[in-house]
């Protein structure tokens, strides 16, 4: 019990001594102070006795800032330091007021007065700190309140997002179905039109074969003349050139030797003579025309050999039915 009391008047001694430094600091009495400078006295009061105590102090410039500004950054601990050497403050100049008026008389009487004051000031006091800190509750539960009507509409927000979310699944399976269906219909659409070209190939190919049996007809020739004329007039590739005139050459012997001629001599004499216009040809349209002619006569001989006399007929045909193939192709 002794020392708690020591430690209550240390701390009482240490706020004496701040208040009488600050007074002496100052040069002030209670007589001139507003309350304004009240407040930033108990300010830097608060902050000598921390600074007496060891402990750590408020920077605020309260006389360039106002002390409104200052108050808001103490805390709890802090304020009541604060409110104690407001009180103190005024406990002080109380008593200055009550040793004036002691000197006189008529003092006893307004010494009462000014101590009711005092306590009346007091209790003002700490019923608005008691409202604040009321008002400052109700804030807490209304802030309590918005946040869980929050919480509660991101929750249904989220319910309704997975909602759609779902029917979007529902809605895409379904058009993928749907698309599905459409690629199948296409698809046996697709094989269907295959079947019918298939068809149409066959016709075409029933009545091309008609015609290769029949045998080599006038307008061959005059298609493969037509080719010739526009091979000669638009193409550049003098051997392209060469190996339709070739051709077109062949189908000449091969019509007339059908239709007209049976006798081996005018087959081989039909062969040789290609083989001349194609040598003069050669001689006329190219720069190499000594090494095109002896290829040349050293391939007349195995043209006339590959020809079974015979045969003929049938040999003419394959050879113009491999002809038309190979212009398909091109």
């Amino acid at each position: 019990m002794p020392i708690r009391k020591y430690n209550v008047f240390k701390v009482v001694n240490e706020k004496n001594q701040c208040l009488q430094d600050q007074f002496l600091e100052k040069k002030q009495n209670c007589s001139n102070l507003t309350e304004l400078e009240k407040g930033v006295l108990s300010f830097m009061m608060m902050n000598c006795h921390y600074q007496r105590s060891g402990r750590k102090t408020v920077d605020c410039n309260y006389e360039l800032n106002d002390l409104q500004s200052c108050t808001r950054q103490l805390d709890s601990n802090y304020w009541n330091i604060f409110t104690q050497f407001y009180i103190l403050i005024q406990h002080f100049c109380q008593i200055q007021i009550l040793r004036y008026l002691q000197s006189n008389v008529e003092s006893k009487l307004s010494l009462i007065t000014i101590e009711q004051q005092f306590l009346n000031t007091n209790l003002k006091q700490q019923s608005q700190i008691f409202s604040e800190i009321l008002g400052t509750q109700k804030e807490i539960q209304n802030q309590t309140q918005v946040f869980l009507q929050y919480v509660a509409s991101q929750y249904l927000n989220f319910n309704n997002q997975r909602e759609n979310e779902e029917q979007n699944q529902k809605v895409m399976i379904e058009y993928i179905n749907e698309i599905n269906s459409q690629v199948l219909k296409y698809h046996n659409e697709i094989e269907h039109s295959f079947q019918e070209l298939s068809s149409i190939y066959q016709i075409a190919k029933y009545y091309i074969d008609l015609i290769y049996v029949q045998g080599v007809k006038m307008n061959q020739i005059f298609f493969y003349i037509g080719d010739l004329l526009l091979m000669w007039l638009f193409t550049s590739n003098k051997q392209f050139i060469d190996q339709r005139f070739n051709n077109f050459l062949l189908i000449l012997i091969c019509f007339a030797l059908e239709n007209y001629f049976e006798s081996s001599n005018y087959i081989k004499s039909f062969l040789v003579v290609n083989q001349l216009l194609l040598i003069l040809y050669g001689f006329i349209f190219y720069k190499d025309y000594e090494q095109l002619t002896y290829n040349k006569l050293m391939s007349i001989q195995k043209r006339i050999n590959y020809f079974d006399l015979s045969n003929f007929k049938q040999r003419a045909k394959q050879i113009l039915m491999n002809t038309v193939s190979k212009n398909r192709n091109e």
